[in-house]
């Protein structure tokens, strides 16, 4: 490399050779140690030493790597409640009864998209994992490992959307009925379910693709495909519904092609980065170029996914058991209570997005380092949950402030105001936990350690379910009780947490 840095080093035929010039020599000399010819010599020789490598690792941690990769996702959490508050907003202007419709649907497609998130899960591990080692035959085989992995999630995404229509506009209106859906709102919301049905593919597929950029360490992208869709959904809502009075049918039309146009945009921008940038071709789902990969190495890819999917369902449909049975007791309690519980677990979710973003930060730097870079690892964990802790007493005293200045937006009957003002201590505790407990999910999950996901969600389970037959002032003697019908449910929401917690 010296000697073809060197002009003066060619001799006789041309050739050039290490070390046949007195400059080289002295270059080669001031490399290795071996004693210079003089200062000039050594001086000379510095201008043609190539200069030390620079290390993408050495940046590739700190509070700064993590914010970078944070604070674009925190667009990416944000998109899809800030849609269903337009839907919402546009809506509840419109007709009570389309406000009403839109209800069970968002409960039933978000709870179907979160057993789905397996997808989007496997491929960022995977993709992660492309960059963990610097051997460059394992890196080559990682890459076209995490190839498989991706077109594998995006054929699934299809086939299981499409299974997910059919199976929704089949069974529609015994979705309904076992959500005890008001007979005068069933035929709106079956418009909106019908409707918003054909969007499933696109979504299962756009979750592999931000699985994909999640992977490479890319939030940036998902964040304008988010900012798109938002932005696409909020326009097309006020025509469809305000000025077109097409109601819930408008509003899941706006839903379905803002998801449409994002998953376009996202493909079109993943494209063009892979073909600026060079490396594996991810989007290339239709065929492997001149390489030839056999069945078994799919059905490989195929036991990952069924690993991934297995641990993560769990994990979701006990902690959907546990918020359903919260919401249970909450409607048992009667009107007052079951309205002040829906006001501020309102509140209390929307807060709870905010920790999400670094635990995604923490799931792409654990599945990248776990493995190659256990000491950086090790920093990665101490960081992210000391930032988690910090979130979470913020967090904490947002939820303080929420419940105290927020309610009275939602509703003018003050002992409504009054119980969730009451809930401020038990929901600035249940919120510092769970600020904790997702930093942990997120690294459990891209350190592959999973097994005690589900372990963890069941116990919670079990916890919620004691809590809400216990008397809460015989456990905390008052501390955290605020002395009104749900406090037992609350305490059961600061013990799911805490069981989780306890458990990572």
């Amino acid at each position: 490399q010296m000697s073809t840095r060197c002009p003066p080093c060619t001799v006789g035929d041309g050739v050039r050779r290490m070390g046949t010039c007195q400059r080289a020599r002295n270059g080669r000399n001031a490399l290795y140690g071996s004693r210079p010819f003089g200062v000039r010599a050594r001086a000379e020789s510095q201008e043609y030493l190539p200069s030390p490598p620079h290390r993408i690792e050495d940046d590739d941690e700190g509070i700064g790597h993590i914010a970078q990769l944070a604070l674009p996702a925190l667009v990416v959490v944000l998109s899809d409640p800030l849609q269903t508050l337009v839907d919402s907003a546009v809506l509840g202007r419109y007709s009570t009864l389309h406000l009403a419709a839109i209800g069970p649907n968002t409960a039933l497609f978000n709870s179907m998209f979160q057993l789905f998130a397996f997808l989007g899960v496997t491929v960022a591990n995977a993709v992660s994992s492309t960059a963990s080692s610097g051997r460059t035959g394992t890196t080559g085989a990682k890459a076209r490992r995490a190839r498989r992995t991706f077109r594998t999630a995006v054929v699934l995404g299809v086939v299981f959307g499409v299974l997910a229509i059919f199976t929704i506009h089949g069974c529609s209106r015994a979705i309904l009925g076992y959500m005890e859906t008001a007979e005068e709102v069933v035929p709106f919301a079956l418009e909106y379910m019908h409707v918003r049905a054909f969007g499933s593919p696109v979504v299962l597929v756009m979750n592999a693709f931000q699985g994909l950029c999640l992977g490479q360490q890319d939030t940036r992208l998902p964040m304008i495909v988010c900012a798109a869709v938002t932005g696409i959904n909020v326009v097309l809502d006020l025509y469809l519904v305000a000025v077109k009075g097409q109601g819930a049918h408008g509003a899941a039309v706006a839903t379905v092609v803002a998801q449409a146009c994002g998953l376009a945009l996202m493909v079109y921008l993943v494209k063009r980065k892979q073909h600026a940038q060079g490396g594996v071709d991810y989007t290339d789902v239709g065929g492997m170029g001149q390489r030839r990969e056999s069945l078994s190495q799919y059905v490989s890819v195929l036991r990952k996914f069924g690993t991934m999917a297995a641990i993560l369902i769990a994990r979701t449909s006990a902690g959907i058991l546990a918020y359903l049975a919260m919401s249970t007791e909450a409607m048992r309690l009667g009107v007052i209570a079951a309205a002040s519980h829906q006001i501020a677990m309102q509140l209390f979710w929307f807060l709870s997005y905010l920790p999400e973003p670094l635990s995604m930060a923490a799931q792409v730097k654990m599945a990248k380092d776990t493995v190659s870079n256990p000491a950086r690892a090790s920093r990665t964990e101490r960081l992210v949950v000391t930032l988690g802790c910090v979130i979470g007493l913020v967090l904490a005293a947002a939820t303080v402030g929420s419940f105290t200045l927020l309610p009275p937006l939602f509703t003018t009957e003050q002992s409504i105001v009054a119980q969730v003002r009451a809930l401020r201590p038990l929901g600035a505790l249940a919120i510092a936990i769970c600020s904790v407990m997702m930093v942990y999910d997120g690294m459990s999950i891209g350190s592959q350690n999973l097994v005690h996901l589900p372990i963890g969600v069941g116990a919670g389970l079990g916890v919620v379910l004691l809590a809400l037959r216990t008397d809460p002032s015989a456990i905390l003697g008052g501390l955290f009780v605020p002395g009104d019908p749900l406090a037992s449910v609350w305490v059961a929401l600061v013990g799911f947490y805490a069981t989780r917690l306890s458990v990572h």
